[in-house]
């Protein structure tokens, strides 16, 4: 890959210093599982690579103000092993577990899949439907809060300058009358790897002690160059009683969703029998105790 240079901060301080020195030939990385990919893909042959994953203090994930709280450097393997997560955000544990291979888990970085912005990033409509924020460092030391929505605005585009890096992701510390799930229809690469051809997250508030659903947010995720909200099928579950029936029918409207975003490219149009499987198979996970 040519001439790559490398700097290792080891705390927030050396980071923000690495951060004052960035040009436009500097990439952020941590796990690097996207980069390198990058990097190769482009012909990059002149780089500074900031390498954040020896940041200690940014390995946790923690319950504070009301958040679960992910830091830069934990790792989908950690994530996907924390009970907090997999009681209290479901969907996110299952993106965790879902990441990649083993070996990709063990490396790859939430933080990294939101900066890298693609359109088959299985963090992304999940972290938008659990309404996320994203903590954001600068060179001059100063923090700001951000949506999914801000960040990642393209395919492989995102808002980030060259002297902003991602440090956290706060998640809401929801009750369990709150439940989710994701799904993924995609293609393997490799022998465990699915890539995202299409992506369903989803979320309801459901009132057990009067069956009814009270609230939902639908994600989709790779239909599009961004993920979007199913706004029909948030609609249509609200003051519903979970039913079988009310799944299919749930399946069909994200149907209907799909073809409208992408608008009869052929090569797509798989997409549109995939979603209505994915997304029934999303809302039975979330409805396993009442179907």
């Amino acid at each position: 890959m040519g001439n790559i240079e490398f700097k290792t901060p080891f705390n927030i301080e050396e980071l923000i210093y690495c951060l004052k020195e960035v040009d436009e030939n500097t990439f952020l990385l941590s796990g690097g599982t996207d980069l390198v990919i990058k990097l190769r893909n482009q012909n990059i042959s002149k780089a500074k690579l900031i390498d954040m994953s020896k940041i200690e203090e940014l390995n946790y994930i923690k319950v504070e103000e009301g958040y679960i709280k992910i830091g830069a450097n934990a790792t989908f393997s950690k994530i996907s092993d924390n009970e907090i997560i997999r009681k209290h955000a479901n969907a996110i544990y299952e993106v965790a577990s879902q990441v990649g291979s083993t070996q990709i888990r063990n490396i790859a970085r939430m933080a990294g899949n939101i900066a890298n912005a693609s359109p088959g990033g299985d963090s992304i409509p999940a972290l938008e439907c659990m309404e996320a924020k994203v903590k954001i460092l600068n060179s001059k030391g100063e923090y700001t809060l951000k949506t999914i929505p801000e960040i990642v605005v393209g395919i492989g585009k995102n808002t980030l300058e060259k002297d902003e890096a991602i440090i956290e992701i706060l998640i809401p510390h929801l009750s369990e009358e709150y439940r989710s799930a994701f799904g993924k229809y995609g293609i393997s690469s490799r022998t465990t790897v699915i890539i995202a051809n299409i992506s369903v997250s989803m979320i309801v508030k459901y009132d057990k002690e009067k069956n009814l659903i009270k609230d939902a947010k639908v994600v989709l995720g790779a239909a599009a160059p961004v993920m979007y909200h199913a706004i029909e099928a948030e609609k249509f579950l609200v003051n519903k009683t979970p039913s079988n029936k009310l799944g299919e029918e749930f399946g069909e409207i994200l149907q209907q969703h799909v073809k409208e975003s992408i608008k009869g490219v052929k090569i797509f149009e798989c997409k549109i029998d995939a979603v209505k499987g994915l997304g029934m198979s999303v809302y039975d996970r979330i409805f396993k105790d009442v179907l």
